[in-house]
């Protein structure tokens, strides 16, 4: 049980980060020859997608303490 849980709460701390990182932007710096030629920032629209379509992480179970 309490593993599962641990589980569930790692799963849900990935797809927030995934949010984050998609919404917030990444930093991507373009190389050639061993020297940056650009860099720039954005949202990472092919993590958004990728999260849009995964289902959400499943809601915390409730459990009742004795």
């Amino acid at each position: 049980a309490a593993w599962d849980r641990a589980l569930d709460t790692g799963r849900a701390r990935m797809f927030d980060a995934a949010i984050d990182r998609a919404l917030n932007g990444v930093t991507t710096f373009r190389l050639r020859l061993g020297g940056v030629i650009h860099i720039e920032h954005g949202p990472d629209r092919r993590l958004m997608m990728s999260a849009l379509r995964a289902p959400p992480p499943p809601a915390p179970k409730r459990t009742e303490c004795t």
